[in-house]
């Protein structure tokens, strides 16, 4: 599996549109039927990529999702796009501080 140009625009605010496109490269290896293989495997593929699991539970659909073998070599793309919220970053303020008025002689 390898990312293929990954990329992030600036919304609005702390919102941010981050693209993801994926291709899941599979070697069908010595099997005799290799094209059907091949057939076999990108079903699996365009099925089981359709929706992928975040760490936070929620599911995110992966779009644009397609196939094709050269060589004996399948290359399966997908992409996953979603927005997200950066946070805010919070600078440290001063807790207090006492100036004194006067003359240096």
């Amino acid at each position: 599996m390898q990312f293929l140009d990954p990329s992030e625009k600036p919304m609005i605010g702390r919102r941010y549109y981050r693209q993801t496109d994926m291709c899941i490269q599979y070697l069908p290896g010595g099997i005799k039927q290799q094209r059907r293989e091949i057939n076999r495997v990108s079903d699996i593929l365009m099925n089981g990529m359709e929706y992928i699991t975040l760490q936070d539970g929620s599911l995110l659909r992966g779009t644009g999702r397609s196939h094709r073998a050269e060589d004996g070599v399948l290359n399966f793309f997908v992409s996953y796009n979603m927005f997200i919220l950066k946070e805010e970053k919070t600078e440290e303020s001063m807790e207090t501080i006492e100036i004194e008025k006067g003359m240096v002689k």
